[in-house]
């Protein structure tokens, strides 16, 4: 939505081109309290302060509502009829909507690579994807590194994203405001740092005391962890306390507030 003009208490609007399930507010409550309700029948959104409160002139759009779908009834989304628009005086609004969206969106997917010892074999990632805009984690995909250093994702929305990448046994990457397009998006990660054993992001005494737990071991031995073998040569020892010294007290990336 876009108000320059005045300070909004409701609005009424049909949708066409697809079936609506729900609605969810996307603008804080310290803003703009409304009681938003949505008919099935004719795709009917409908919202009105519930306290004397009115939503602030914004002079750049903002994202106010997101709107599920259970089933697509067209080739475009629309905005089909503004019904009203209602400002602080309870008067209707001078209003426009802007053009449809394919029924079809684009799909996105995210491709990449890192410096990775073929010896360390595959291992588990997690990648996560934050909406820049409104600051929700849309996506948290599980994937593998391979043991070639070479990773891929499911397919996503294109958008602006905050996008956090954490290995079994590494402190996380964030990569900050970037803009996912359609089709491939490719990644080159820095080195990974190890040592994080216990999978908090942060390395400290815990690791230390998982590392002791596995001391001496091999592969094959019930007290073998994968990620307690830092330099991926099967064994639990010495090499491995070095490699971990050079990371102890560093902590990886995370989503700022």
């Amino acid at each position: 939505m876009l108000n320059p003009d005045c300070k909004i208490v409701g609005f009424e609007f049909l949708i066409s081109g697809a079936q609506i399930s729900s609605v969810e507010t996307l603008v804080s409550s310290e803003l703009f309290t409304f009681g938003t309700t949505v008919s099935t029948t004719d795709n009917r959104v409908a919202a009105l302060s519930q306290v004397p409160q009115f939503l602030i002139k914004q002079y750049s759009p903002f994202p106010l509502l997101r709107i599920y779908f259970s089933a697509l009834t067209g080739e475009e989304i629309c905005i089909s009829e503004i019904v009203d628009v209602v400002n602080e005086d309870y008067h209707g609004v001078l209003t426009a909507s802007g053009p449809c969206i394919s029924a079809a969106p684009e799909e996105a997917s995210i491709s990449g690579s890192v410096a990775w010892p073929e010896s360390c074999g595959d291992r588990a990632m997690v990648i996560q994807m934050r909406d820049t805009e409104t600051g929700i984690t849309e996506y948290t995909m599980a994937t593998t590194l391979a043991a070639n250093g070479a990773f891929s994702t499911s397919t996503m929305l294109p958008g602006s994203y905050d996008v956090r990448f954490k290995v079994a046994g590494a402190l996380a990457q964030l990569f900050l405001n970037v803009a996912i397009g359609a089709g491939v998006n490719s990644f080159e990660l820095s080195a990974l740092q190890l040592g994080d054993i216990n999978g908090d992001n942060v390395v400290n005494v815990s690791d230390i005391s998982l590392l002791n737990a596995s001391w001496a071991s091999q592969v094959g031995d019930p007290s073998y962890n994968l990620v307690a073998d830092l330099s991926c040569d099967g064994v639990v020892n010495l090499v491995d306390v070095s490699l971990l010294n050079t990371t102890f007290g560093f902590s990886g990336a995370v989503f700022g507030m």
